[in-house]
């Protein structure tokens, strides 16, 4: 019978360790040269992507945004810088992005620039620092912001809320991705993440597995229930970056304005129903469902400041029972959805115009 000596497992644990040292090491060398998303970043750099990488039909530009290249502003041509998450993002090709139809229906009655500067995973704190590191030097005449309902307002910007533990491990966030994200995510083309090359759009494949997506819709759904005193701050929070992107536009002559881009379950019963009975108790709560509660609080806000916004709430709530508006399990607008949103956005912009 072979024992173990002392020495042996000295020599194991010494190993173990130099290996998971090693792993680290190596880890932060290659996020060094080609940042991954799975590792931490308190800027929304972590989610910008590399300038060349084709996505659908356009190759991120070289500025690291998923459109067009931006050229210096020509004479005579409105400039419309807009702002957002993986909604501006997109995650239809780029020619049936919202932003892209807004640019092309401008573009029938003057020459616009829509210059696209989403970044997925971020948030309205993040829109105020891409608008003045980088937005202000592309000289816009307008400032458009988009705020999604359905994360802007708990998650108001990368690096904000707590930090787990495992994050601050290059080797243990990777596990935590093999083991707890990748298992989460269906057997598809990935969504807006970052350093991954994809070609085939494809509208009914879903992103997530079916748990994996209600667990998602079920974190986000708090801010839905009638319980505006613990909203309020949350949405003061959210309001705060917002309100200071229109004083610097207004100081510096830009136009500003606000589109409040609704999530799937506010559009949807059918899945509020589903959120509700697999994460809350149904008869409690399904009377205090409010779906246009955030909309409103944030509204009110908006409002009060005097800063011009558009709700697509209403809009999108008036086609969902005719029309499947977002990707299958995946939180984002498909084709149709943007394109409601498109032709939306340019009605109003033309009536600011006319008005």
């Amino acid at each position: 019978m072979t024992w173990v000596t002392k020495k042996t497992v000295r020599d194991v644990l010494l190993i173990l360790v130099i290996s998971i040292v090693l792993a680290e090491i190596a880890f932060r060398i290659v996020d060094g040269i080609s940042p991954l998303h799975i590792f931490y970043d308190d800027t929304y750099d972590r989610w910008r992507r590399e300038p060349g990488t084709q996505d659908f039909d356009i190759k991120i530009n070289a500025h690291g945004f998923r459109d067009t290249e931006f050229s210096p502003k020509r004479t005579g041509v409105y400039r419309i810088v807009a702002l957002g998450d993986s909604m501006a993002y997109g995650a239809v090709p780029h020619r049936n992005n919202y932003l892209t139809i807004l640019e092309q229906r401008m573009n029938a009655r003057q020459p616009v620039e829509v210059l696209n500067m989403g970044i997925p995973n971020t948030g309205p704190r993040d829109y105020l620092s891409i608008l003045v590191r980088e937005g202000l030097a592309f000289d816009p005449d307008m400032v458009l912001v988009s705020v999604f309902i359905g994360n802007d307002i708990l998650k108001p910007g990368v690096g904000q809320g707590k930090r787990e533990l495992y994050t601050y491990s290059y080797l243990a966030s990777f596990a935590h991705y093999l083991l707890h994200i990748r298992p989460q995510i269906a057997d598809r083309q990935p969504g807006p993440d970052r350093g991954k090359e994809y070609l085939k759009y494809c509208g009914n494949c879903p992103r997530f597995e079916e748990d994996a997506f209600l667990k998602i819709e079920s974190h986000r759904a708090s801010i839905y229930f009638s319980a505006p005193k613990s909203i309020d701050p949350l949405v003061d929070r959210a309001f705060a970056p917002i309100a200071k992107m229109a004083r610097l536009c207004e100081q510096l002559g830009i136009e500003f304005a606000v589109v409040l881009l609704p999530a799937e379950i506010q559009v949807y019963p059918a899945l509020a129903k589903r959120v509700i009975d697999r994460s809350y108790n149904f008869t409690r709560h399904a009377a205090h469902w409010n779906p246009s509660l955030p909309n409103r609080l944030l509204g009110e806000r908006l409002n009060a400041r005097g800063i011009r916004f558009l709700d697509l709430l209403p809009e999108f709530s008036r086609v969902a029972p005719h029309e499947t508006l977002y990707l299958p399990r995946d939180t984002h607008w498909n084709i149709a959805g943007n394109q409601l949103a498109g032709e939306a956005i340019y009605r109003y912009l033309s009536s600011l115009a006319s008005g």
